[in-house]
């Protein structure tokens, strides 16, 4: 039997060769099969982008500290005169001149200039010690997060597994003809309600999951889940003592170096209006005689249209604005203290009050209930409510530490307390 060439058939087998390697390849490796908070504070200050671009703007501000140090150049005149024209040739004197020239700048320009410079310079680094806090917060932050997502979808795991195992009783009982049928029915909405609380909290641990992965700067998800625990019990700290240590945030650091920086540049304006004489020193060579001659000038402009008005007052304004952003800044910051504190204070005493008290009376009534209904002093609407009573208070705690550890993470933002945020904290 003679075989038929086809068109198709090497490319088709192509495509299922390609095909068939893409199925047989490893998936590669997790780069953090269990990701510590250490780690991912590690990573993201090697990945970051946004800390990255803080650190560029850091060199190039270092580099404008290096020109506003330099000096003018000097510059270099060659020209001819008379040469061509109307008179005879015996008539005229053709000269050859060769100059150097500079430009001097006073009334104290460049060091103005300089003193900008090293005040922008300045600012970088408090500006890149602000977006490193930042990051190191959102990490701490969205860890804290990712965390409370995997203990929620532990929890759902559980009340799904449960509901599972008591529509399988109930099933059993009704079978038995000791329970109605219409106790089935309910055992499995209530396993239904269970699946789709265990999927929404699939989706929200992905999130969590995608979330602290872009903080890291990371393409994809590189880790399977977070290793660590939430604290349940953070200390309050004294409101005037987070006060009294907000005058080392980077954020107001920045807007004070900002705000030099704002005034040497108003020194500046106002020292443009004041003219920078050009000196020229050179030589002059007669072309008929052979003779040389030197010669030496000044060139002064006249500030007769430019006194440079606009300029000293848009600095001016600029300096306003720079004082009244670090004044609002300021008031911001109190005020955040303020809500944080309060924030924390709250959530510290809701996770204690249900960790000793309410928690444990809710899992012995479920306990208490469970063991009724099996010999059948309750019906199974109070052991469904039981449950539902049991779960949704413990998902109520998890949120509740949760919320205590993102209080913790701007507390530590606000009154920098926390070594792990200021240490190397220099680009």
């Amino acid at each position: 039997m003679r075989l038929m060439k086809s068109p198709f058939l090497f490319p088709t087998l192509s495509m299922l060769a390609v095909s068939l390697m893409a199925q047989q390849a490893p998936e590669p490796p997790l780069e953090f099969p269990a990701l510590t908070l250490p780690q991912a504070r590690a990573e993201a200050l090697n990945s970051n982008p946004e800390l990255k671009a803080a650190e560029a703007g850091w060199r190039a501000s270092q580099g404008g500290t290096r020109q506003a140090r330099t000096l003018l150049n000097p510059g270099l005149e060659v020209s001819r005169d008379d040469f061509g024209g109307s008179l005879p040739m015996d008539q005229r004197a053709p000269q050859e001149a060769l100059a150097l020239t500079q430009t001097v700048r006073l009334s104290g320009k460049r060091q103005a200039e300089i003193a900008a410079a090293d005040s922008a310079s300045a600012a970088a680094v408090e500006r890149y010690r602000q977006v490193r806090l930042d990051v190191l917060t959102g990490v701490e932050r969205q860890f804290a997060e990712l965390l409370g997502a995997q203990e929620r979808e532990r929890i759902a795991t559980e009340n799904l597994d449960t509901a599972q195992e008591m529509a399988r009783v109930v099933q059993a009982l009704v079978e038995a003809g000791e329970a109605s049928p219409i106790e089935a029915v309910r055992a499995q909405n209530e396993q239904d309600l269970a699946a789709i609380d265990y999927q929404g909290a699939l989706q929200d641990l992905a999130t969590a999951k995608s979330t602290l992965a872009r903080t890291l700067g990371m393409s994809s998800v590189h880790f399977e889940r977070a290793e660590g625990t939430l604290a349940e019990e953070v200390a309050v700290p004294d409101e005037e003592a987070v006060l009294l240590t907000l005058q080392r945030l980077p954020d107001l650091a920045r807007l004070s170096a900002e705000t030099r920086r704002l005034e040497a540049s108003l020194q500046r304006a106002r020292r443009e209006a004041i003219p920078d004489p050009t000196f020229s020193v050179g030589m002059k060579r007669y072309t008929t005689t052979q003779e040389k001659a030197y010669f030496a000038g000044v060139a002064i402009p006249i500030p007769l249209f430019n006194r440079n008005r606009g300029g000293i007052i848009e600095a001016s304004a600029r300096l306003d604005q720079g004082q009244l952003e670090m004044r609002a800044e300021e008031i911001r910051l109190r005020a955040l203290v303020a809500t944080t504190r309060s924030s924390l204070r709250r959530s510290a005493d809701e996770v204690a009050s249900l960790r000793e008290r309410v928690l444990p009376k809710a899992e012995q009534v479920y306990s208490a209930v469970n063991e009724g209904y099996l010999r059948g002093k309750f019906r199974l609407l109070d052991l469904l409510e039981a449950r539902r009573s049991l779960a949704s208070l413990r998902l109520r705690f998890v949120d509740a530490v949760v919320r205590l550890n993102l209080a913790k993470a701007d507390m530590d933002r606000l009154s920098v307390n926390d070594p792990t945020l200021t240490e190397g904290a220099t680009p």
